[in-house]
């Protein structure tokens, strides 16, 4: 044992001189070239271990707290007008149902795109289950459309606690829900317009966004005999 723990100290102080003091290499290597040879590797290789499990240990405290900033950037989407929507696609639930988008025609729909890896989808979320809340008496969908890792989606939306309802992207959109930066929202009114598209994220429960709801379903609401 005390071999051992005499040649691992070898190697050590072999590879500290390697990098504190290659001038000595040459010297060094006239001696017990398999000591020097293994201190150098111990030596360079040590504090690359020793970085990355202080990267690992990091990264995670810093990816949420990045995420908390981000949210508190946000600001309210601007209310734009687009073209009429195309819901032939088709999305799954958690449960693994095939769910068709064209029954969300008739009311307006809130739809977003988004992908539980983006951390810009993740900042806006909570922002996005208050929207979601405070609109439940409306007549209208919400929909959280993962475009990608849909198991993970429906994890992450079940560990969070979130409410607004939550579908896995099954192949292509059509041109017209064509997402280049994710995340990316539609609103769509009672006539299936696209009354709204917000690239990248943003503060959903805003009053500015709940006002532009209740307009929705005031002006467009089907008449009633």
């Amino acid at each position: 044992m005390h071999h051992r723990n005499s040649r691992y100290g070898t190697m050590v102080s072999t590879g500290l001189v390697c990098l504190i003091f290659p001038e000595r290499i040459l010297t060094l290597m006239q001696g017990k070239k398999s000591v020097f040879f293994a201190g150098c590797l111990t030596g360079f290789l040590t504090p690359m271990i020793i970085l990355g499990i202080a990267v690992a240990l990091m990264i995670g405290p810093y990816k949420s707290r990045m995420i908390d900033q981000m949210a508190e950037k946000l600001h309210a989407p601007a209310i734009t007008t687009g073209a009429t929507a195309d819901f032939n696609w088709t999305v799954t639930t958690a449960d693994g149902e095939t769910l068709d988008p064209n029954t969300w025609l008739g009311k307006p729909a809130f739809i977003s795109f988004w992908d539980p890896s983006c951390p810009h989808c993740l900042a806006e979320l909570p922002s996005m289950e208050s929207l979601y809340q405070q609109a439940r008496g409306m007549d209208m969908t919400f929909a959280a459309v993962a475009l990608e890792n849909g198991d993970d989606a429906f994890e992450y939306m079940l560990e969070q606690g979130y409410q607004i309802p939550v579908y896995a992207l099954e192949g292509e959109l059509p041109p017209v829900f064509e997402v280049s930066t994710k995340p990316t929202t539609f609103i769509v009114g009672h006539n299936g317009s696209i009354v709204f598209k917000q690239i990248s994220s943003a503060k959903w429960d805003d009053v500015v966004v709940l006002s532009l709801l209740q307009d929705l379903n005031i002006t467009e609401a089907p008449a009633t005999e």
